[in-house]
């Protein structure tokens, strides 16, 4: 064994040595360079790692062992219980990127609803249904500026905004489009309600501007007619926000029966109240159970403020097959997103009512009763003066009295 391991060296060191002499006759012969093993560094206990990554979340502090109970080898589940009860209670994680919105609104955008009533504008002669379109039929009714058919064409959309400007009926804020003269939307405050009275009571009297206007003069049938021309700026593409405000609070609002068609039409309805509107306004109903829906729900805007959106645009309809079709100008309404629900003040149901007050409106009403019955008698007593034969029509007659 000795001499085989001394044989091997020999012959090791002997190829050694050739490699040696033959270096220099084969320069151009890369060698083979075998890496060095070097010993693995030991890096010091006491040297501390530096940490790369930023810190994701602060630890929290653990309890000292001080805190938990000492744990017996027969001890109950009461134990860890108490070690539960011991450990403090982790807070949720909070995310401080600002792009990320943690509130989610479950309430949705409002949306257009189409009032039922419309304006019918005129009959359409027969053309087949691929060649009807609503703008093209109503720019052939209309003069060019006009969205209605005028009494004189100096009786334009300035003149009859200028009247309820004048009479300080509205006040109306017209928003433009930046850089342009078109306008984008605008914004109708109802302040008073005219009746005949200011002019005479008589639909022929004629006012005068206090400046300089397209025409002179306007009349009651003018002043009626401002209000439904002036919110026909133009179809689909602008909008009004409209609201009642009158400046003194204390007078009560004027109501002509003309302007309940222009509510039917124009106005807003119960339909687009949201849910907390919604209860407000069942407890007004019950508060007011005699009066007229449609006049309802137009005090109910006048008493709290409550302001829509209003849009209209045309629209063909046609009520039967045997009927020719009809361009129709059709409004849409919708609820105002940014108003406050807690502007309406809930009204005191009935049941909290004071007695005092209950008295005082039953005597108003025995009051009245009273009264129809003295006029109903002298009414009888007149007719009785008459011929007999109106006897034949005294009791089919339904006679009504509006308190």
């Amino acid at each position: 064994m000795i001499t085989m391991k001394k044989k091997i060296e020999l012959e090791v060191d002997s190829n050694d040595a050739a490699k040696g002499k033959g270096s220099t006759s084969r320069e151009s012969t890369p060698s083979r360079i075998l890496p060095l093993k070097t010993s693995p560094t030991k890096t010091p206990v006491n040297t501390p790692l530096s940490n790369r990554f930023s810190v994701l979340a602060k630890v929290p502090t653990l309890p000292s062992p001080s805190q938990f109970p000492p744990l017996s080898p027969g001890s109950s589940s009461s134990s860890y219980a108490q070690i539960l009860q011991v450990q403090p209670s982790r807070a949720p994680a909070t995310i401080s990127n600002t792009s990320t919105k943690l509130e989610v609104k479950e309430t949705q955008p409002s949306r257009y609803y189409t009032k039922i009533c419309s304006q019918q504008i005129c009959l359409i002669p027969n053309h087949p249904s691929e060649e009807l379109d609503a703008q093209s039929i109503a720019g052939q009714q209309f003069p060019i500026g006009f969205y209605w058919c005028p009494s004189d064409p100096r009786k334009n959309y300035s003149f009859y905004k200028k009247i309820l400007i004048e009479t300080n009926s509205v006040s109306i804020h017209d928003t433009l489009t930046p850089g342009t003269t078109h306008i984008s939307y605008s914004k109708l405050s109802i302040r008073q309600i005219h009746d005949i009275d200011k002019w005479n009571n008589s639909y022929l009297y004629q006012r005068r501007f206090s400046g300089p206007a397209s025409y002179p003069a306007f009349n009651y049938q003018d002043y009626i007619h401002a209000w439904f021309y002036i919110l026909l700026v133009r179809p689909y593409t602008h909008s009004w926000f409209i609201q009642f405000k009158k400046e003194d609070p204390t007078i009560a609002w004027q109501m002509p029966v003309w302007f309940l068609d222009w509510w039917r039409l124009f106005g807003s309805t119960s339909v687009i109240f949201p849910t907390l509107i919604q209860t407000f306004y069942q407890t007004y109903k019950e508060e007011h159970p005699a009066e007229w829906p449609p006049l309802r729900c137009l005090s109910f805007h006048q008493d709290h403020c409550i302001p829509w959106i209003l849009t209209w645009d045309y629209e063909i309809k046609q009520e039967s097959v045997d009927y020719p079709m009809e361009l129709h100008r059709i409004v849409r309404v919708k609820w105002w997103d940014a108003f406050d629900p807690k502007k309406v003040h809930k009204p005191t149901t009935l049941a909290t009512s004071s007695p005092t007050t209950e008295q005082t409106e039953y005597a108003k009403l025995q009051a009245k009763v009273a009264a129809l019955e003295k006029e109903l008698t002298q009414l009888k007593r007149r007719a009785a003066a008459f011929d007999d034969s109106q006897d034949l029509y005294e009791d089919s007659v339904d006679l009504e009295f509006f308190p």
